[in-house]
């Protein structure tokens, strides 16, 4: 599996392929004060989360625009490629995250405070 990545102003695709077939595809806003570290958290948790299996990626395409984002996903891919345990802890402390504080249950009675403030 190859993980395609194409860095635009405004977005982020980032797409798995098998061969030529897609196999899953994301698209997240680009940040250019985002860390290596941070972008490595990202496809961590896109490989652990969603189906697929880190250790079935073989390589990585990354075309760029931004330069300052290109320098820090690499650093990202690298650090992934040289660190396999670590990126898949780091996709199932995200999972973990999502699963226990960014759910909607929680999400639901922030809003409903918001809601309760303008009423």
């Amino acid at each position: 599996m190859i993980i395609a990545i194409d860095v635009g102003n405004t977005n982020i695709d980032v797409a798995f392929f098998q061969g030529y077939k897609l196999l899953r595809h994301f698209e997240f806003s680009t940040n250019r004060q985002a860390t290596s570290y941070e972008y490595a958290i990202n496809l961590s948790w896109l490989i652990n989360n969603n189906g697929l299996k880190a250790d079935d990626v073989e390589g990585a395409a990354l075309a760029s625009v931004v330069p300052p984002v290109t320098v820090e996903l690499e650093r990202a891919i690298r650090y992934l490629f040289e660190h396999p345990e670590e990126a898949k802890k780091m996709g199932e402390n995200g999972r973990r995250a999502v699963e226990e504080k960014y759910n909607w249950e929680n999400e639901s009675k922030k809003l409903i405070k918001v809601y309760e403030t303008l009423i």
